[in-house]
């Protein structure tokens, strides 16, 4: 490829030739570095030439750049991925205004940010002795039961839970809302991580005499057993037992949703209904067991792990997802109501990625296939036509 500089510089004045725009579009799919090469570069011109981004334009100069949507079979699947870098990319520098003028940020966006729009809730902590605390990811520090024994830490993000065996019969219950996600280490050194909007109970210390070390949960987790293969580990998620003895896997497992989707990274995993207990699913790595709530199948099939846990990585996948499906994925993740005007949406189908972006940029991506306007005030986003 030609010098990438004089690329970059072209396309932030405005002068790409339509040679260059295929170069310096090839060579951005190619790796996701490239891509935080390119933006790396926008920001330091931003910086360096005390620009002023008019996202508007950058945002209607997109629609005509990207490859609005792709077909699959019967069914129209709009390609979102590659709309969403050229978006952020343009967002941060085009036309860099290369008039160099002052513009008034759009109407949808009220505020400097996501994060400042929409502040997250604290989590919620139940202990077995009836006591509540509320727990806040980047405060290291120690909880105490109603004794005063120290009963966890946190340390660097994480509540640990593997102190002392106060409580082994009672369960603690913790809430993660909207907005957030936590990380727990349980007694017996297994890791999870709870996506927003999940609940999780668990003992303060697993009773050894009871067979097995179980866990129940409502909505999202991430679980990094530690292997004990005379204690199994359950997962009890609405009718469902997720059992392993030592593995990684994903549960997605919300009440709003008409499935319970069990993902394995690593080891083996038997997944089975309560009620019929003889009926066991057994999983490999990089396969998944959907149980449909309603006609109580359970079925398996190999996936792409990545896609069911880029939640931990602040990734937004979305695979062959509805709108409807997004809006509550985007509901949970910036702690916000979104309420759907444009009823023939609701069905529109999706795929694409989005790294740690703005509800606004996500909105945006997706109107330049299916074209809808949006307005924020306070935590509810409203769409219309």
């Amino acid at each position: 490829m030609q010098n990438k500089e004089v690329l970059f510089y072209h396309f932030l004045i405005g002068k790409l030739t339509k040679e260059e725009e295929e170069k310096l579009e090839n060579w951005i799919r190619e790796d996701p570095e490239n891509m935080k090469e390119f933006r790396k570069y926008i920001q330091n011109f931003k910086t360096r030439h005390n620009l002023i981004v008019d996202e508007e334009l950058a945002y209607s100069e997109v629609i005509n750049q990207i490859d609005r949507a792709s077909f699959v079979g019967k069914k129209r699947m709009h390609a979102l991925k590659y709309a969403a870098i050229f978006i952020f990319a343009i967002a941060l520098a085009l036309v860099v205004s290369v008039r160099f003028s002052l513009v008034e940020p759009p109407e949808t966006v009220l505020g400097n940010s996501t994060d400042s729009i929409f502040p997250s809730q604290k989590i919620g902590l139940h202990l077995w002795d009836g006591t509540y605390h509320k727990l806040a990811n980047g405060e290291n520090g120690y909880l105490k039961n109603k004794n005063g024994n120290i009963v966890a830490t946190n340390v660097n993000g994480t509540f640990s839970f593997n102190h002392g065996k106060f409580g082994t019969e009672g369960f603690n219950e913790v809430f993660v809302p909207y907005g957030n996600t936590l990380k727990l280490e349980l007694s017996d050194h297994t890791k999870i991580w709870l996506n927003a909007g999940s609940k999780l109970r668990f003992p303060q210390h697993f009773n050894e005499e009871t067979g097995q070390r179980t866990v129940y949960l409502e909505g999202e987790a991430f679980f990094d057993v530690r292997s004990n293969a005379e204690l199994p580990f359950v997962v009890n998620v609405e009718g469902l037992n997720v059992k392993v003895l030592g593995t990684k896997f994903n549960v997605h497992a919300y009440a709003s949703d008409k499935t319970i989707k069990t993902t394995l990274v690593e080891g083996e995993v038997k997944v089975y209904e309560k009620k019929r207990p003889e009926q066991v699913l057994l999983l490999k790595p990089n396969y998944q067991a959907t149980y449909d709530k309603g006609s109580e199948f359970l079925e398996k099939k190999e996936v792409d792990t990545r896609i069911f846990t880029g939640w931990m990585q602040n990734t937004l996948v979305i695979d062959n997802l509805s709108f409807e499906e997004i809006l509550n994925r985007l509901e949970r993740i910036h702690n916000v109501k979104i309420i759907n005007t444009v009823a023939h949406l609701a069905d529109e189908m999706y795929v694409g990625e989005f790294q740690n972006e703005s509800i606004e940029t996500v909105l945006n991506t997706i109107a330049v296939s299916t074209p809808f306007q949006y307005k924020i005030k306070d935590n509810i986003i409203t769409i219309t036509k």
